[in-house]
């Protein structure tokens, strides 16, 4: 007969954790949590914490991971570096999830353990959005640049932080090391770029040197289109197609019908994927391209 986690431990399992103690108090002891473990009837998460059933992938278990050290430490620690972009579920371009990250709310020391690493205090007090925002500084430093950019540009996007709090995140991380470069890059957080390939592009196009103006509604024959850039010197049309919003052939159909409606209205189109990001040079191509084509055709 399959073994059933008993429905004692959901008394206790809050956020999806739960732990050895909170296990004990019902009844459960470690080594029958270990046997279940075996049977994928629960998941071994940090030491002492355990989470129902098998994590879906790495992001849930990060997750999973958080909170539950987040309960050990109580109001001791926070959420920061990737960790606080898990929680808040942003963009997670280029991020390592095999390390759970924490910030001591008072406590100067730094602690390494093999699940996380808990920070010491950033010295001030933070509102919960400039905590978010300090995270994503943390993020880049410890991942790279372009991972706090698209989660800075997500951030905005959904209201999470401002302009104000990613300046001031800024400034708080300014003396810590390994934030120079993202400090730099999160100058071009855009809250208009809806995806992180939009903002892997945004980053392309300005080493390219090509001016874009991003989300641009464009109409005509009573319809009203919304691009991913517009060209700022040509009526060139760039679209980043990550193809996770094609759910089918109607959708083929509609985008279809929506590029073909673009070139009727004179815009050339240019459609940037993610194995293309790692050529900018076959972009500069296709943009010079299509450039040439609207002279052409204005002509």
């Amino acid at each position: 007969m399959a073994m059933r986690i008993p429905p004692e431990l959901a008394e206790v399992c809050r956020d999806g954790v739960f732990s050895s103690a909170d296990a004990l108090r019902v009844g459960v002891p470690t080594a029958r949590l270990g046997s279940w473990a075996r049977s994928g009837l629960c998941t071994p998460l940090t030491r002492g914490w355990w989470t129902p059933g098998v994590p879906a992938d790495d992001e849930t278990r990060h997750r999973l991971t958080t909170k539950a050290l987040l309960r050990h430490f109580g109001s001791k620690a926070f959420a920061s570096h990737q960790s606080a972009l898990v929680l808040a579920r942003l963009p997670l371009l280029d991020i390592d999830l095999t390390r759970v990250h924490l910030t001591r709310v008072s406590d100067r020391q730094s602690r390494r353990q093999p699940a996380f690493t808990l920070h010491p205090c950033l010295g001030r007090s933070l509102s919960t959005q400039q905590r978010l925002a300090v995270a994503i500084v943390q993020a880049g430093a410890v991942n790279r640049p372009v991972s706090a950019l698209a989660a800075a540009d997500a951030a905005l996007a959904r209201r999470l932080i401002t302009r104000a709090d990613l300046s001031h995140a800024c400034s708080v991380m300014e003396r810590h090391p390994r934030t120079a470069t993202t400090r730099t890059a999160l100058v071009h957080a855009d809250g208009r770029h809806e995806s992180p390939g939009e903002t892997r592009l945004a980053q392309v196009l300005r080493h390219l040197g090509v001016a874009a103006t991003p989300q641009v509604s464009l109409e005509g024959d009573g319809l009203r289109y919304r691009v991913d850039f517009l060209l700022e010197d040509a009526p060139v049309v760039l679209e980043f197609d990550g193809r996770v919003k094609y759910g089918g052939g109607e959708d083929l159909f509609a985008e279809k019908r929506r590029e073909d409606a673009l070139r009727r209205w004179g815009f050339e189109v240019v459609r940037v994927t993610w194995a293309d990001l790692s050529h900018p040079e076959r972009i500069a191509r296709w943009i010079e391209a299509a450039r040439r084509r609207s002279r052409a055709r204005s002509a």
